[in-house]
């Protein structure tokens, strides 16, 4: 059992270096080791990406990184988007159509950001931010992720953000939505908690975020951006596979 929850090390390792895919690890883990149904694996995966996106957050915040007037019209919209899809979405969504959804989006993030820069080119209108936000929020309400596989590609590809300012932005905009995510679990009722899980869950992201950050501080970031497009290829293909 110890083993398995050193997996929950590589979900904070994940989080720090790419703003994303603990999510995609942390709900076959509960799925597969702890039997748990997708439904119920998202409130977890939410509640190890509220803790982790806390503390980089404010450590970010301290040091004037994350730039709050280019978030504040993609954040607001966003929560929108988590709270119309957790309150009226989520329980109608079958389970099956959610993975299907979340492998197609994964696919296709990769394949813009290594298009970026070549021939694609988009614009960068109030509305097309407010849509942005309104499909992270939804997505991240019926799929129990952060937003971190849909928010970096989506700053990166339609902002023109580094993937270093990509994640770090991410990272606050995960706790937004994560935070009205869980808060909407708790008032429905939808699952029940156990601590005795959550907590050495919640420990062991917490370390492995510590050494993503370390790490990311390291590398450069071309290298990072294609090691994240590759890596939403890989989960993605795990998943697809998962289906099966």
């Amino acid at each position: 059992m110890n083993l398995i929850f050193l997996l929950f090390f590589i979900v904070g390792f994940l989080f720090a270096l790419f703003g994303g895919g603990g999510s995609v690890l942390t709900i076959p883990i509960l799925m597969f080791f702890f039997e748990t149904t997708f439904n119920e694996a998202t409130i977890y995966s939410l509640i190890i990406i509220f803790f982790i996106s806390l503390l980089t957050s404010i450590e970010n915040i301290a040091n004037r990184l994350i730039p709050f007037n280019s978030l504040v019209l993609f954040g607001a919209s966003s929560i929108f988007g988590v709270i119309i899809g957790r309150n009226f979405l989520f329980t109608l969504f079958p389970e099956k159509l959610s993975i299907i959804l979340f492998i197609s989006i994964m696919f296709l993030s990769a394949f813009l950001i290594l298009k970026k820069n070549s021939k694609l080119s988009f614009s960068l209108s109030r509305q097309s931010v407010i849509f942005q936000g309104l499909i992270v929020g939804l997505l991240t309400s019926l799929l129990g992720i952060g937003g971190g596989f849909i928010i970096v590609p989506t700053l990166i590809i339609f902002q023109g953000m580094n993937i270093k300012q990509a994640v770090r932005c991410a990272l606050f905009l995960m706790l937004l939505n994560s935070s009205f995510a869980i808060i909407i679990d708790f008032y429905n009722n939808y699952f029940y908690i156990r601590i005795d899980l959550l907590i050495p869950m919640i420990l062991f992201s917490i370390f492995g975020m510590l050494f993503g950050e370390w790490i990311m501080n390291k590398i450069k970031i071309k290298l990072l951006t294609k090691t994240f497009s590759l890596l939403l290829i890989i989960m993605g293909i795990f998943l697809l596979f998962s289906l099966f």
